[in-house]
């Protein structure tokens, strides 16, 4: 077989994250956090809050000053003992200090950056100088407050007026030195908050884009997910998570192999999209008779009963579905009498030992024994003559599917194959935190790589 052969290999390349960030989900300006996860404090350890400082770089690893009633501690200690007292997540106190002060990246803050820290107290007419305002000055008392405020208005919600839950309210901001006005409708007690604490859209969408950047994970597409001691999986595709109605239709399309356990803060950061309904190679016909194959997203019509008939498709195994269950796929090329491997075959060249994955009439090569194993594992091959195949158009070579991780002999770097292209895992810490197994990391050649365009790291 005309394949690249190739070896394993166990070193992880640490790369260095570029381009922007890509979100799990679009920002909502209306419901900013989940109250639930605003109020979930025991997300994080005070371990794993001194791990978060350790790895931004962040002068707070080793700061140590008094906390709200004089103690020194370190602040790590005052953050998490403030989310205790509370019960607010520390996730919400570190993407303020992030957004007020830029605390948890900026290894030489000033003076005035710790002692206004979550910038509470300070307002658009006040000063840090102004002597009302100087009960708030120090770090562990800004802890104290900051969060001690999201505290208080969950308690007493009547008291975020004019940022009440279902109200219409204009807040606004200064974009490139004009003011602009914006509607906002808070949808949870969160999001009056947050605005009652920072009544502007853009200090809103900071705060959001440092609690995504933190704390969310992001699963590219065609990554399967699921809870774990759930039975449901589902398939991230264009940033939605489709459900699979069971898991024979799940492994008549996908690999389970490749199925993550994740959070249910990270699964619900995913809208829900259309159902996966039916198994890979269903016969379905619509409401007025037309009959349908579908191939994974795509749905090919049969052009003629005669079609059918040649194809040697069973009348028992057409299922009649609504306009609505065909709604979600897309069309794709036609099947006529003439159409060759309908439902796709790997021929294998006799002189030269090429394969192809022929499908409906079209040849595309297969680079890699790999790709092969991976795509068409249940499929037998069939050695056919150079003849035979020049029958076909030839197409692009096929690809990994989605969600696969792959990497070449030659160098650790190690990909997930998302909408065709290839995007780079930043680190092996980014890996772990995804729930990435190394065995189920394919090795392939750098050619079969390559035939991936390459994509923004994750």
């Amino acid at each position: 077989m005309r394949f690249h052969l190739v070896t394993k290999c166990a070193v992880f390349l640490l790369l260095v994250l570029s381009g922007s960030a890509v979100y799990a989900q679009e920002f909502n300006p209306n419901k900013i956090i989940d109250d639930a996860e605003m109020e979930d404090y025991t997300s994080m350890t005070l371990s794993d809050i001194y791990t978060l400082l350790q790895e931004k770089n962040s002068y707070l690893v080793y700061y140590l000053t008094p906390d709200y009633d004089g103690i020194t501690r370190t602040a790590s200690e005052i953050i998490w003992l403030a989310s205790l007292r509370y019960q607010i997540n520390p996730k919400y106190t570190l993407a303020l200090l992030q957004k007020e002060q830029s605390l948890i990246e900026n290894p030489t803050p000033t003076e005035r950056d710790l002692n206004w820290a979550t910038g509470y107290g300070i307002c658009d007419s006040c000063a840090t100088g102004d002597t009302d305002v100087q009960k708030y000055k120090g770090f562990g008392k800004q802890i104290d407050n900051g969060v001690g405020f999201m505290r208080y208005f969950f308690d007493n919600p009547e008291k975020t007026a004019p940022f009440n839950i279902g109200i219409a309210v204009s807040v606004n901001d200064k974009v490139n030195g004009s003011l602009i006005s914006y509607t906002i409708i808070p949808e949870n007690q969160t999001t009056a908050n947050l605005y009652k604490y920072t009544p502007h859209y853009s200090g809103n969408l900071s705060l959001w884009k440092i609690w995504q950047n933190y704390f969310q994970t992001s699963y590219p597409d065609g990554s399967l997910i699921k809870l774990k001691d759930k039975s449901t999986v589902w398939l991230i595709q264009n940033g939605k998570k489709r459900s699979f109605k069971s898991y024979g239709i799940l492994t008549s399309r996908h690999n389970p192999k490749r199925i993550v356990e994740i959070s249910e803060e990270d699964l619900n950061a995913f809208p829900d999209g259309h159902p996966i309904s039916f198994p890979q190679y269903s016969y379905l016909r619509s409401p007025n008779d037309e009959v349908y194959l579908i191939v994974d997203d795509t749905r090919h019509k049969f052009e003629s009963k005669e079609a059918l008939r040649i194809l040697g498709v069973n009348p028992e195994e057409i299922t009649d579905v609504t306009p609505e269950e065909l709604g979600p796929y897309k069309d794709g090329k036609p099947l006529s009498p003439q159409s060759a491997y309908p439902t796709g075959a790997l021929l294998q060249n006799k002189n030269t030992g090429g394969v192809y994955y022929v499908e409906n009439g079209d040849k595309f090569p297969l680079w890699s024994k790999e790709i092969m194993k991976e795509r068409y594992p249940n499929k037998r091959m069939i050695k056919v003559s150079e003849e035979e195949l020049e029958k076909y158009p030839t197409g692009s070579p096929i690809t990994f599917s989605d969600g696969t991780l792959v990497k070449d002999a030659s160098s650790p770097t190690v990909y997930v194959i998302s909408n065709g292209t290839r995007r780079p895992i930043s680190s092996e810490e980014t890996f772990k935190k995804l729930g990435y197994s190394w065995n189920a990391v394919i090795t392939t050649s750098a050619e079969a790589i390559a035939i991936h365009p390459l994509g923004t790291p994750i």
